[in-house]
């Protein structure tokens, strides 16, 4: 997808192309792309700020803290996962029809101008929705959001409040300007599985032609990509019992993995996750049952599956 349909370019028009360089990369760049650094997190000291910092995964409070900030293009709009310590929060963003962005974070539609510059830009709230409720002019949120380029990369300072309550969080740091690789971003899990097994070779099947945008990779543990993930968490290297999906610094296995995946995939897939109200040794032992079996249910390969030319983009290797 060309940088032409980047979000912010069809907002801000021209003035894009008047941004910082570091800026115009990382709003402007490949239709998936993270960044990596730090940044200091404060929480509001009312118990409403510390209910909705909890509901909304937001990030706790921490003096430094590693940050990842992935940006993943969905045809008109972008997907924003942000981990900060280990926390992560996931908004979706579009452009409206009066040139707005609309930022959605769980129940809550904000509604910003963006206004660029030289320099970067900056977020100024307009109006608000709660489960499509419009909010009255006295009740909107206090947001200030703005980026600017420190030379090498991006400087950021995000603050959201509320009348009546005060500050919710503010978390301010740095991006670098590097790219992290392939099998470490969030929001672009990676699936480890059995290559010889036809029952795991099932599942990547499964997942392949339910992943509407291509966001899950996947690498057989058994090639020199798979070995390398496996070596670099301390996970067995000989011992095949359960796919992993690595998502971001998340190592996540069994039924919590496989229902993990199901959040990335077209409607109605995403239902499952309901089953994640099931208790996980329940889940699990049915998962291991499977696993135990499948080379008898299913049989297995001689070699390792080898995508098709279609498919290449897809696996890590």
């Amino acid at each position: 997808m060309s940088d032409e349909a980047a979000l912010f370019r069809r907002i801000a028009g021209s003035a894009f192309d008047a941004m910082p360089e570091t800026l115009q990369h990382f709003h402007g760049g490949p239709d998936i792309r993270t960044s990596a650094g730090r940044c200091r997190v404060e929480v509001g000291g009312s118990p409403v700020a510390r209910f909705l910092v909890w509901l909304l995964s937001l990030p706790y409070a921490t003096d430094e803290a590693p940050i990842t900030v992935t940006l993943r293009r969905e045809a008109d709009r972008e997907v924003w996962i942000r981990e900060i310590g280990g926390r992560r929060f996931q908004s979706v963003m579009h452009r409206t029809n009066s040139n707005l962005l609309s930022e959605t974070i769980g129940p809550v539609r904000f509604f910003f101008r963006l206004d660029t510059s030289t320099e970067g830009f900056s977020l100024y709230l307009t109006r608000c929705r709660v489960l499509g409720v419009p909010l009255p002019r006295a009740l909107l949120p206090v947001v200030a959001a703005r980026e600017v380029s420190n030379g090498s990369g991006i400087a950021f300072d995000i603050s959201a409040g509320l009348p009546l309550v005060g500050l919710i969080v503010a978390y301010r740091g740095e991006l670098t300007n590097s790219e992290v690789p392939e099998g470490e971003r969030p929001g672009q899990p990676v699936m480890l599985f059995d290559g010889v097994c036809n029952f795991c070779n099932g599942g990547v099947d499964f997942f392949l032609k339910r992943d509407p945008f291509g966001r899950i990779r996947f690498a057989a543990m058994q090639s020199p990509r798979g070995l390398t993930f496996l070596l670099k968490h301390d996970l067995p290297t000989h011992e095949y019992k359960t796919f992993i999906v690595l998502d971001g610094e998340r190592i996540i296995r069994k039924s919590d993995g496989v229902l993990h995946l199901t959040g990335y995939l077209s409607w109605p897939w995403p239902l499952l996750r309901v089953f994640s109200l099931v208790p996980r040794f329940i889940r699990d032992r049915i998962y291991d049952l499977f696993a135990q079996n499948r080379y008898k249910l299913m049989g297995k390969r001689d070699v390792c599956r080898v995508p098709t030319a279609a498919e290449r983009e897809r696996f890590l290797l």
